[in-house]
């Protein structure tokens, strides 16, 4: 299950926002590359409920004890 929204559509490019209950960063682009379209760029913005927002690759945060239950609990 996902949903795709146009987020801005230039000639020369197309933003979507894609949503993905679960996903390979291959799956999509090789899904996106059978219609034709090349992946510039790809985010991941949140992991469950958990949005990442300004993380970087390698940064650390800790979570109590109730976040991570729902992490464990969430429907992969």
């Amino acid at each position: 299950p996902y949903s795709i929204t146009t987020i801005k559509q230039k000639i020369e490019y197309i933003i979507f926002k894609v949503i993905f209950i679960e996903v390979r960063n291959r799956q999509l682009r090789g899904k996106l590359n059978l219609l034709g379209l090349k992946v510039l760029e790809l985010r991941i913005v949140s992991f469950g409920k958990i949005l990442l927002g300004s993380f970087k690759e390698g940064d650390l945060k800790l979570f109590n004890k109730f976040v991570f239950k729902d992490i464990l609990l969430w429907d992969f």
